[in-house]
């Protein structure tokens, strides 16, 4: 993980938990590495879109960084968890795509 001209490795522990199988789920993310200390609680909440076809994802994430990543300043910590966050969601949007082009293909060989 980089930010900033600090690079480093840190050991963090993952436990997703489905709150609402098909509706919400929740994930907490706690470690830490060079000194530093990382603690974060997120929330999935997934809504059918009526009017449109396709699905709404809310979603909140509280974190808190503590040691020395913490004092390069809120601005860094930001951009770098903004970064990630959307290359997260841009993983879930591709598997999602690619499952779907999986059911479409499976469906056509099963006619």
């Amino acid at each position: 993980v980089g930010l900033g001209p600090v690079r480093g490795a840190f050991d963090l522990a993952t436990t997703i938990t489905i709150e609402e199988p098909g509706r919400s789920a929740s994930m907490s993310v706690k470690g830490g590495g060079m000194g530093s200390g990382v603690d974060m609680s997120a929330k999935m909440f997934l809504e059918d879109l009526e009017d449109q076809e396709g699905t709404l994802l809310k979603w909140t994430c509280d974190v808190v960084v503590s040691g020395p990543i913490a004092t390069i300043g809120g601005r860094l910590i930001d951009g770098q968890a903004r970064k990630i966050t959307e290359q997260v969601f841009e993983n879930i949007r591709n598997a999602l795509i690619s499952s779907k082009d999986g059911v479409a293909v499976a469906n056509e060989e099963a006619e």
